[in-house]
């Protein structure tokens, strides 16, 4: 019969060797901010390419940023082309802060759900940091 229980297993628990490893260079180079309460990282077409990385291997890194003691917000910066940034967002239950909100203030295609949102801007991955963190300090 089918193993129901395996493919769950396979589909929401493996990772790749390359997943793995971004992983590590994710949380190595995160940081808190606001006293704690945002936790950023960045993913540059660099590290995808050294790792041997594809998209489906950012998968989850948002939500692990998020899963931290006292962490309200999280945000990762993905570089796409050396002036694309995709930005991902992540709110805890309970925290207040709608993130598609914040998505929409830096793009107008920004957003999605309160507590799940996106935006793409273009800009380099410093730049884009910069105006995250600048509107990071109007929400918060």
């Amino acid at each position: 019969g089918f193993d129901h229980s395996s493919l769950c297993l396979r589909i929401l628990s493996e990772k790749t060797p390359a997943a793995n490893a971004l992983t590590v260079r994710v949380l190595g180079r995160a940081h808190l901010e606001h006293g704690g309460r945002v936790h950023c990282s960045e993913i540059s077409l660099r590290d995808l390419e050294e790792l041997g990385a594809k998209a489906s291997d950012i998968e989850g890194l948002v939500e692990i940023l998020l899963n931290t003691v006292g962490v309200q917000l999280s945000v990762l910066l993905i570089e796409r082309d050396s002036q694309v940034v995709k930005l991902s967002f992540r709110s805890r239950h309970g925290s207040g802060l709608d993130v598609a909100e914040l998505a929409t203030t830096l793009s107008p295609r920004g957003g999605g759900h309160a507590r799940a949102a996106g935006a793409v801007l273009q800009a380099s991955l410093e730049e884009a940091a910069q105006r995250v963190h600048g509107a990071l300090k109007d929400c918060l």
